[in-house]
């Protein structure tokens, strides 16, 4: 599977401004989203970031924890990365998005 890095974010980092709330990710050029959003695979840490965030941003809703951390990791690629995409509205906040994807896609068909 063929991936470029990217970043992700949920509505919260632009309203809070914390880069802290920014994840680095990579993203398959091939999916176009989920209803729309973002189908990113997370490294373990960013995975670790991320369940951190949601422990303190969301401690009132322990389903919605739990569920997340009963996400597989899978080797993509020689990486362990977790597929975070499907069920969670994640934005794209890179501002190079698009030529990325259009660069890897060309690179395939090639």
């Amino acid at each position: 599977m063929k991936l470029f890095e990217s970043k992700v974010c949920f509505d919260d980092y632009y309203e809070k401004e914390n880069t802290d709330l920014l994840y680095d990710c990579y993203i398959d050029p091939n999916n176009n989203g989920w209803n729309g959003w973002a189908c990113p695979f997370l490294n373990q840490e960013n995975y670790d970031k991320f369940i951190k965030n949601m422990n303190l941003n969301y401690c009132d809703d322990p389903e919605f924890i739990e569920e997340i951390k009963s996400y597989k990791s899978a080797n993509i690629n020689g990486m362990t990365l977790y597929s975070m995409g499907g069920s969670l509205c994640w934005n794209i906040e890179d501002d190079n998005f698009q030529e990325k994807r259009k660069d890897l896609l060309i690179k395939e068909e090639a």
